[in-house]
């Protein structure tokens, strides 16, 4: 087998993700990769200075990635606010205890917590969430355990840096970095779809996430406990742990593009799925070196006339357009 097609495994260290063998080798780089929850600021009564402003921010973070990082971008959807509504019951209960409810309190509140979580066993509530994991490549990891262990606190200083500018970019909002528990909890509900939407109580919640992980442990060992098949039934292509499954992934853009779309995609009308964005810079020069050859192609046929000259005409202004745009950064 490739080893490119071997699936991915690693091991959760030191609240890093390593992807990478147990023994690094010099022949193949290793990645290093650090995850945090994200709530955006709310913007949608926002006027358009803070809308663009915020744009901005985001465009620098794309411009930060070198050739060494790359990011990834989770959005889902779900209707699971366990833990906001355990916080509700404890305070509930302390208020109690305190007497500082009343029985007309204490009535409501219980009927409110039972409504919530009602509502997230069928469904009716959504709440949706971003997780974002940035990612450093080392293409040639360094051997032995003092190399490695300077290799880990090396990423971790940097992404210090990343969750700093990550805070500065959501300004408003919210940003929190994942430790191991947190890593853990990630995949092994992306290695289970079954139990990615499920709704779990406090107790299995913590069996099943906070003293599940055996840090000793790979990623695989820890978090993928059934099975996988190719081949699924009619419209599914995967069967995982018993569980009809898709995965769509889209390597190009549409051929189409208008304002609006990925709203499109983050309204569909189901709480059970996720959008995963994958971003790594591409090589300027190489791309420079392509858009100027199509240029010179467009010109000549520009050149020739014809009919279609006008329309080759705004192409090429487009194509120099974009050897500016990366040219300038």
């Amino acid at each position: 087998m490739n080893k490119d097609s071997w699936p991915p495994n690693g091991f959760f260290i030191n609240d890093l993700i390593y992807f990478g063998e147990e023994k690094p080798s010099k022949r193949f780089p290793v990645r290093w990769a650090k995850g945090f929850r994200v709530r955006p600021p709310e913007l949608r009564g926002a006027d358009e200075h803070d809308i663009e402003r915020f744009h901005e921010r985001l465009k620098l973070i794309l411009l930060s990635l070198s050739s060494r990082h790359e990011l990834q971008v989770n959005w889902s959807v779900d209707s699971n606010y366990a833990e906001a509504l355990d916080v509700y019951t404890d305070q509930t209960a302390a208020l109690a205890s305190a007497d500082r409810l009343g029985s007309w309190g204490r009535l409501t509140r219980h009927e409110r917590a039972a409504r919530s979580q009602q509502g997230m066993e069928n469904g009716s509530w959504r709440r949706m969430g971003c997780e974002i994991l940035e990612i450093a490549v080392v293409e040639h990891p360094p051997s032995g355990a003092k190399g490695f262990r300077m290799m880990s606190e090396t990423v971790s200083n940097d992404m210090v840096g990343v969750l700093g500018s990550l805070r500065d970019t959501f300004d408003g909002g919210q940003v929190e970095p994942m430790g191991d528990a947190e890593h853990y909890e990630c995949c092994f509900r992306y290695f289970n779809p079954v139990l990615a939407q499920g709704v779990f109580d406090r107790q299995m919640r913590k069996t099943m996430f906070q003293e599940g992980m055996v840090p000793d442990l790979s990623i695989q060992d820890n978090c993928w406990s059934g099975d996988l098949h190719e081949g699924g039934i009619g419209k599914y292509s995967l069967m995982v742990n018993g569980q009809k499954s898709n995965i769509i992934a889209m390597t190009h853009l549409p051929s189409q593009l208008y304002p609006g779309i990925i709203t499109r995609l983050t309204e569909l009308g189901m709480n059970d799925y996720s959008v995963t964005v994958c971003v790594w810079p591409l090589d300027r020069e190489k791309e420079i070196a392509a858009e100027e050859q199509q240029i010179r192609e467009l010109s000549g046929h520009v050149a020739q006339g014809g009919l279609a000259s006008a329309t080759l005409g705004s192409t090429l202004e487009a194509r120099a357009a974009k050897v500016r745009g990366l040219a300038a950064g």
